[in-house]
């Protein structure tokens, strides 16, 4: 067959790809990818930008999470996580549910609620500010219309502790909600989050 690669020829050739993801920060692997590359020929310009989008999308690919829903009966569900834990879900009255366990859209916000809390405790700790206590105060509207999705979101932080310095706890809220809280920054794609806080002191009164 005319203008087929000879195996020997294809092998080496195979044997010379670097699958290695470079190091850094995701915003400079595709630059220091690019300086470590020969010279492309302007013929191939087009399957260059291909490929350079492949490698882009799989250097931004994360942990994988599984987990499986199996339907009990009526329209009620058990969630099992990789974590080992379950969790039971029900349908509303209205929809034949009997009120056994959490709605789904409720477990949604409950977990963005998880989320947010678990980094506005862990930045204030690490920033030396002694948390006794952390609750989340969370208030959301729903469209009218299917699909029915969050259209806003409101967290209010009740946070406990000793000698909290509000501007530390301000900037913690707006660090989980800008960039930590994963469940907070994709409801943020549909919806309007706002949030506030109070400060309450563990301290005794004079």
């Amino acid at each position: 067959m005319s203008g087929a690669i000879p195996e020997k020829e294809y092998v080496e050739s195979v044997s010379k790809l670097d699958g290695r993801v470079p190091s850094g920060d995701i915003e400079d692997k595709w630059d220091k990818y690019k300086s470590s590359m020969k010279i492309v020929n302007p013929a191939n310009k087009r399957k260059f930008n291909i490929q350079r989008k492949i490698i882009l999308a799989c250097l931004q690919i994360g942990s994988v999470m599984k987990m499986s829903v199996k339907w009990k009966d009526g329209v009620s569900f058990l969630g099992e996580a990789e974590s080992g834990h379950s969790v039971l879900m029900d349908g509303a009255q209205e929809i034949g549910g009997r009120n056994l366990g959490l709605r789904p859209m409720e477990m949604v916000l409950m977990g963005a609620g998880g989320c947010t809390a678990l980094d506005v405790v862990m930045i204030l700790k690490r920033g030396r500010q002694e948390v006794i206590d952390c609750i989340v105060d969370i208030e959301a509207e729903r469209a009218t219309e299917e699909p029915k999705i969050f259209t806003r979101i409101h967290y209010h932080f009740i946070l406990t502790g000793n000698n909290l310095k509000p501007g530390k706890v301000k900037r913690a809220i707006n660090l989980s909600a800008e960039k930590y809280c994963s469940a907070s920054i994709m409801l943020g794609k549909t919806a309007i989050i706002s949030h506030d806080y109070e400060i309450l002191s563990d301290s005794p009164s004079c």
